[in-house]
C-alpha cells in the first residue's frame, strides 16, 4: 500500500485515505463472506462428518456385536460338531456293539438250534432205547415162561417116565419067577420089558 504524498491536500489525502479504507472494507467484507461460507461449509461438513462418525459408531457398535455373535456362534458350532462327534463315535461304538451282539445272538441261536436237535435225537435214541428195552423185557418174559413151561413139562415128563419105571418093575416083579440055584433066569415078554432093559439086551445080544 503506497504512503500519502504530504505535498497533496489534506482533503485529498484523507479521500484517497477514504477509499483505500472501503476497498479494504469491501475486500475484507468478501473474505468475512468467504470466511462465513467456508465456516458454514466446514460446519456443515463437520455436522456430515458428526453424523457419518455417529452412524460409523453405530454401524462399528452393530459390527462390534455381530463379531461378538459370530464368534459366538463359531464356538457354539464348534461345540456341536465336538458333540458331533463324540456322538458319532459313540453312535459307532453303538453300532459296532450292536453288530456284535447280533452276530453272538445268532450264534447262540445256532447253539440252541444244535442243542435242540442234539436232545432230540437223544430223545429218539433214548424213547427207541426204552422200546428196545421194552422188548427185551418182554422177550425175556416169553422166554422165561417158556422156559418154566419147558421145566414144567419137562418135569411132568420125568415124573410120568419115573411112574412109568416104576409101574413096569412093578410088573416086572409080579411076573418073575423064583430063580433057583440050577436055573436060568427067566425074562418077560419083551413087551413088558422096560425101555432100558431092552436096550441093555440089544446091546448085549
Amino acid at each position: 500500500m503506497s504512503t500519502a504524498n504530504p505535498q497533496q491536500p489534506l482533503d485529498s489525502r484523507l479521500l484517497s485515505a477514504m477509499k483505500r479504507l472501503r476497498l479494504e472494507n469491501i475486500n475484507l467484507q468478501r473474505q468475512m463472506r468467504t470466511l462465513q461460507s467456508d465456516c458454514e461449509l466446514a460446519s456443515s461438513e463437520a455436522n456430515e462428518s458428526g453424523s457419518r462418525k455417529r452412524q460409523l459408531e453405530v454401524q462399528l457398535t452393530e459390527a462390534e456385536k455381530q463379531l461378538q455373535e459370530l464368534q459366538e456362534a463359531k464356538l457354539r458350532v464348534e461345540t456341536l460338531e465336538a458333540e458331533q462327534q463324540h456322538w458319532e463315535g459313540q453312535r459307532q461304538a453303538i453300532t459296532g456293539l450292536a453288530q456284535r451282539q447280533t452276530l453272538e445272538l445268532q450264534e447262540l441261536r445256532t447253539l440252541l438250534a444244535e442243542r435242540d436237535e442234539q436232545i432230540a435225537a437223544l430223545q429218539q435214541a433214548n424213547q427207541a432205547g426204552s422200546q428196545e428195552l421194552e422188548r427185551v423185557k418182554q422177550q425175556a418174559r416169553q422166554v422165561i415162561v417158556q422156559h418154566y413151561q419147558a421145566m414144567k413139562t419137562a418135569q411132568e415128563q420125568a415124573q410120568q417116565a419115573f411112574e412109568e419105571v416104576r409101574r413096569n418093575k412093578s410088573q416086572m416083579d409080579a411076573i418073575r419067577a423064583p430063580i433057583g440055584a440050577n436055573r436060568r433066569k427067566v425074562l418077560p415078554p419083551r413087551s413088558l420089558r422096560p425101555l432100558s432093559l431092552n436096550q441093555n439086551q440089544g446091546a448085549n445080544s
